[in-house]
């Protein structure tokens, strides 16, 4: 764009202004990062000499002797490590009081209505919605979801299509039982896996991952890593699906930890199947043999 319009010089200008407006930034906290530094490292000889000067100016005999001061010096050396420490656990307090909030601000949320998804073994359809109103904060006048009426027969592969913000994921929510429901009935027929938007990762092996807590099938899990395309990916990994997941899936791509995503809720072997966009991250090649092997009623 910036060759197109010939942009490169104007905008050469703005990045210099910003890069010398950064250096002035850098320079400051260079100077400041010096004087912290020399007053940490002259710290304990200035307190030295301030308490032995003001022991000398407050004392009767105006004298101190070796005895005196060596101890204190003594003293001094037995305090330096706590009082050290004393920045770390300052930050330590402000962190934990920030953690406590936020426990603090969910513990106080309203409880999910436990009875507003009947669970229904005897139904006849999978996924039954009537008459429904869904809003996620009821002192909101409008509802999100108004006058559903939605039924999923067994054995359907059915898709929700529809605008950005037009309430597919709100609705899927509200199969889950995650929306407040204002009026109708919700009735699912049995066990339900849901894949979202933003896949879910646990800070533990890839496998584990995939299992969550489940025995392992060798078979099942080697069908499950091929479905979903995750062969070739255990391959680059260091120690295969044995790698430690970092938090939030920090080192796997954004199609990898949807994948994985995916192949938790196969391997969960639901009956009911929820998926949320699972094919945004991948690419069209591995999102076809996704469709095909995994979410396509073929699969």
């Amino acid at each position: 764009v910036l060759k197109l319009y010939a942009w490169e010089l104007s905008f050469q200008e703005k990045v210099e202004e910003i890069r010398q407006k950064e250096l002035v930034l850098l320079k400051k906290t260079a100077y400041l990062n010096a004087f912290a530094s020399f007053i940490w490292t002259t710290a304990p000889y200035m307190v030295t000499l301030a308490t032995f000067a003001t022991y000398v100016l407050v004392s009767e005999t105006h004298y101190l002797d070796a005895g005196k001061a060596f101890v204190a010096l003594s003293l001094f050396n037995i305090l330096r490590f706590p009082i050290n420490l004393l920045p770390m656990i300052v930050s330590l307090v402000v962190q934990a009081n920030v953690s406590v909030k936020r426990i603090g601000k969910f513990l106080k949320q309203d409880d999910l209505d436990t009875t507003s998804v009947n669970f229904n073994g005897s139904s006849e359809s999978a996924v039954k919605i009537t008459d429904g109103t869904f809003t996620w904060d009821r002192t909101n006048p409008s509802p999100t979801l108004s006058n559903i009426n939605f039924e999923v027969p067994e054995g359907q592969l059915i898709a929700i299509v529809g605008q950005v913000g037009a309430g597919k994921s709100s609705l899927v929510s509200a199969m889950l039982g995650e929306m407040q429901k204002l009026k109708g009935t919700v009735t699912i027929k049995s066990s339900i896996a849901y894949v979202p938007q933003q896949a879910w990762i646990q800070n533990a092996t890839l496998k584990y991952n995939i299992l969550f807590g489940k025995a392992e099938d060798e078979k099942l899990y080697d069908n499950i890593l091929e479905a979903c395309a995750l062969k070739t990916d255990l391959e680059i990994l260091p120690g295969g699906d044995l790698t430690e997941i970092g938090e939030k899936g920090i080192n796997l791509s954004g199609g990898q930890k949807q994948r994985v995503s995916l192949a938790r809720a196969v391997y969960s072997d639901a009956d009911i199947y929820l998926f949320d966009d699972p094919l945004s991250a991948v690419d069209s090649h591995v999102g076809k043999h996704i469709f095909d092997k995994v979410i396509s009623n073929r699969g």
